[in-house]
């Protein structure tokens, strides 16, 4: 073989080696690129099984007799991850067992649907009870006639006994008498007014749900029987939303 035949057969070998280094410092390129993509995001949709270590929220429901054409749901939302949750209740909803999603009706609506705020309150147990005072004790007449006549003769001054003598013969009896038939007159046993009540202080509330915590309050929905309730969660840290999804139950 002549030397520029072996030439041309080194320089063809030579050649074919560079390009499979080529290709294999290119595709090395590629899965490099490929391995350092971010992780796809969680699913929109994360249905939760009962019992199960890996679920997001502990849903507890109560549902309360309908009131008209609304049915009261008292709902305790528990977050049971390490990280810290925010939960928009208004956007809650659930699935008939018909497939229909409804979404839970507004407090205005509500008290509508119920036929007024009045029964709706009434219906409902009061998660955030008021504490009223009980009236003081009336005052008894001895003690009232007391103070009346002899309080003021205790800042009587020099000279003024004479005022003081015809206080306790005339005016201190005619009060004495008055107080007397006043304080035999039969009372009212009707209870003090109590402040109206504010339903919106009992709704399940938007907000955060720090890690541990829990809230409860009431929603609304139409009356049914229910498969299914949606409730729709935001990673605080991500700003990712999750709709959690669990079975109807008690």
């Amino acid at each position: 073989m002549t030397a520029l035949a072996k030439h041309r057969i080194v320089g063809e070998i030579n050649t074919t080696g560079s390009a499979n280094i080529v290709i294999l410092v290119l595709g090395l390129v590629l899965f490099a690129g490929c391995s350092s993509r971010s992780p796809e995001l969680p699913p929109s949709r994360l249905m939760q099984r009962p019992d199960s270590a890996l679920n997001e929220l502990d849903l507890r429901l109560k549902t309360l007799s309908p009131v008209g054409n609304t049915m009261p749901v008292l709902v305790t939302v528990a977050n049971i991850t390490l990280k810290s949750l925010s939960l928009r209740a208004d956007k809650i909803s659930a699935t008939l067992t018909t497939g229909e999603s409804v979404p839970v009706i507004p407090l205005p609506q509500a008290e509508q649907a119920a036929g007024g705020v009045d029964r709706l309150a009434t219906a409902l147990p009061n998660l955030n009870p008021v504490y009223v005072p009980p009236p003081a004790p009336p005052e008894s007449a001895g003690q009232g006639i007391a103070e009346f006549c002899f309080g003021p003769l205790a800042n009587l001054s020099s000279g003024e006994e004479e005022f003081g003598a015809a206080w306790l013969m005339f005016i201190c009896p005619a009060f004495a008498g008055a107080f007397l038939v006043y304080s035999a007159m039969p009372k009212s046993n009707k209870p003090p007014p109590i402040a109206a009540r504010d339903l919106n202080a009992d709704l399940l509330p938007n907000g955060d749900l720090p890690s541990g915590r829990d809230i409860r309050g009431y929603i609304f929905l139409p009356p049914g029987n229910y498969q299914t309730i949606e409730v729709p969660i935001t990673d605080s840290a991500s700003g990712f939303t999750t709709t959690v999804v669990e079975q109807w139950g008690e």
